[in-house]
């Protein structure tokens, strides 16, 4: 007992420091950009829509706070992890267990990002979020269209989406699909499944025809991993070149999304939340948000 006594206190302490060093975190650093070492004179920079911590970032960041103060189910996912990894995917995992909840952004966020003055964007039709998890995020963008559809590779999170009333597609035709999309959102997907390019290339074509709009969201610095595999290796990999976030999201676009017939509108800089564990009440890594449309649309032509 007085070693067990001792293991926690140590670990409370441990987890103190962490705890103080993440409140004392400048969260304006999130949103800035660092234009050492990049070509400035790029006209790609000046595309870029600088965001701030508003109030719905703060509720996520408020709400990890409170889910972190409960130890025990902390200590319970933590166990129920460790033994359900065993058999079934992390994303799964989360679905099954209710937690590890993302927050890519918040609703004034996308209202401006997306939307902003344009009122003809806003109620334009048909939604399709790739890769939509457990729908948290999809929420947000889905009160802005008709009808939602998404697609999702877990079992697990499937069944949530179906709970919360969206339209599932296939992962593997979803393209072929006869409804057109007026948006279609693929967030922190590119970089966790095994053929990106032929994705945008699919997602181009789509759009093409109903003259859509991309809502784009990749983590940067770039770390490909495919869940499904097991050697977690892409088929194909993105040519990313650089080491910062700016170096990287500028080659992003110019190595990637423009060739891939993309027309960017906007971009921004975004922390990609989510809930903590037993050790931090929340981790984040750094998004680059893009709204992009398909060059020589052809929905013009279309009848």
């Amino acid at each position: 007992m007085p070693l067990l006594r001792r293991s926690i206190h140590l670990y409370l302490l441990e987890r103190h420091r962490h705890e103080a060093s993440l409140s004392g975190f400048d969260k304006s650093r999130w949103y800035r950009l660092s234009l050492d070492g990049v070509a400035v004179n790029d006209e790609f920079w000046g595309k870029f829509m600088e965001c701030h911590l508003d109030s719905g970032t703060q509720q996520f960041i408020d709400h990890c706070y409170r889910q972190s103060k409960c130890f025990f189910r902390s200590l319970w996912l933590l166990i129920m992890r460790s033994i359900l990894k065993l058999f079934i995917s992390s994303t799964s995992i989360c679905g099954l267990l209710n937690c590890g909840r993302m927050f890519v952004f918040s609703d004034e966020q996308i209202e401006r990002f997306c939307f902003g003055n344009q009122s003809s964007m806003r109620n334009c039709g048909t939604l399709l979020d790739i890769g939509a998890g457990d729908g948290n995020v999809t929420v947000k963008l889905a009160k802005y269209f008709d009808r939602t559809y998404v697609t999702e590779m877990s079992r697990t999170m499937r069944n949530r989406l179906n709970e919360r009333g969206f339209l599932l597609l296939n992962v593997d035709d979803w393209h072929q699909h006869s409804v057109r999309f007026d948006m279609i959102s693929c967030l922190n997907v590119l970089d966790r499944c095994d053929r990106p390019l032929e994705m945008l290339s699919q997602i181009r074509q789509c759009l093409q025809h109903s003259g859509g709009h991309l809502l784009l969201a990749i983590v940067l610095p770039l770390v490909q991993y495919v869940e499904s595999k097991s050697n977690h290796q892409p088929e194909q990999h993105l040519p990313v070149e650089g080491l910062t976030f700016e170096q990287q999201v500028q080659s992003f676009w110019h190595n990637v999304l423009e060739p891939a017939g993309f027309e960017l509108i906007r971009w921004t800089k975004l922390p990609y939340l989510s809930e903590g564990n037993i050790d931090l009440t929340y981790f984040w890594l750094m998004d680059a948000i893009f709204l992009l449309k398909p060059t020589n649309p052809l929905f013009s032509d279309v009848i």
